[in-house]
C-alpha cells in the first residue's frame, strides 16, 4: 500500500491509501469515483494507477525476487498454471506454452510445462481433451499420457500430475543451466544420457518485466509467460499475447 495526502476541508491534509494493485477496464469502470463525486479520491485513484503502472513497467532480474513473485505448487493447495508461449529469437511464435512452477530450492526453480502447435491460428486452452501436446516432459508422472513419451493433454493439476513419482525440469540459476538435468525411471545417468531424454541450454537471461515472466536460453528459444496464475480448470478463453 502506499499513502499520499489530499487537501481536506479547511485545507487540512488527510492520508489516503492506496492499494497498488492495477485495475483493469472493468474495475475500472465500476469505481465509485469515476463519475467526479470526489475530485481528492479521484486524485488519489489516479496517483494509484500511476504507481502501479510504475511497478509493472520494472524489471525483476534477481531470480530470489523473481520466484517471490512467483506461485508455486509446493505452497500452496492450489494448482496454479501459467500461459504463454515459446518463440525463436525474433519472438516469432513457435508453440504454445503452459508452465507450473514446482519448488524453489538453492537457487533452483523446478517446473513442469507442455507445449503443442497453435490450431486454426489459436492455443484453444481450453481443449483440455484432445492429446495435442506433442512437447512434454518425459519424467513427469501425468495420467493424461498413456505412456512417458506418448502425446498428451493440457491439463495440469494435482490430479492428474503425481509429483512424488516426479522428477522435474529445472532452471538452475547458480550454474546458468535450464532441461531435464537429472534421470528419472529408475534409470542412471549414462542409460538416461542413451536415451535421450536428459538435456539442458545455457540461460542466455531471466526476468519479469511488463507482466510477464520470460527466460532466453542459449538455444536461440524464449520462453514467456503472462504473470497471472490460473487454475487450469478455467484456462484462458482468448490467446495470451
Amino acid at each position: 500500500m502506499a499513502t499520499i495526502s489530499v487537501a481536506g476541508p479547511r485545507g487540512v491534509d488527510k492520508p489516503v491509501l492506496l492499494a497498488t494493485g492495477c485495475l483493469d477496464g472493468e474495475a475500472a469502470a465500476r469505481s465509485p469515483f469515476r463519475k467526479g463525486k470526489n475530485m481528492h479520491k479521484l486524485l488519489a485513484l489516479l496517483v494509484g494507477l500511476a504507481i502501479c503502472s510504475a511497478a509493472k513497467a520494472q524489471t525483476i532480474t534477481d531470480p530470489d525476487r523473481i520466484v517471490q513473485q512467483l506461485e508455486l505448487w509446493t505452497q500452496t493447495d492450489a494448482d496454479p498454471v501459467y500461459y504463454g508461449e515459446m518463440t525463436d529469437e525474433r519472438r516469432r511464435h513457435m508453440a504454445c506454452l503452459e508452465l507450473a512452477f514446482i519448488k524453489y530450492e538453492n537457487r533452483v526453480l523446478h517446473y513442469i510445462h507442455k507445449m503443442w502447435p497453435k490450431r486454426n491460428g489459436s492455443c484453444e486452452y481450453t481443449d483440455q481433451r484432445s492429446r495435442k501436446v506433442d512437447n512434454s516432459q518425459t519424467c513427469v508422472a501425468d495420467s493424461e499420457k498413456p505412456n512417458p513419451r506418448a502425446a498428451t493433454t493440457t491439463l495440469l493439476t494435482k490430479q492428474n500430475i503425481d509429483l512424488d513419482r516426479s522428477v522435474f525440469r529445472a532452471m538452475d540459476f547458480p550454474n546458468r543451466r535450464a532441461g531435464q538435468l537429472s534421470p528419472c525411471l529408475g534409470h542412471t545417468l549414462q542409460q538416461a544420457q542413451r536415451l535421450g531424454y536428459l538435456g539442458s541450454a545455457g540461460i542466455v537471461s531471466v526476468k519479469i518485466e511488463n507482466g510477464q515472466f520470460e527466460m532466453q536460453s542459449t538455444a536461440h528459444r524464449i520462453y514467456r509467460v503472462r504473470v497471472q496464475p490460473m487454475d487450469p480448470r478455467q484456462p484462458p478463453t482468448d490467446e495470451v499475447f
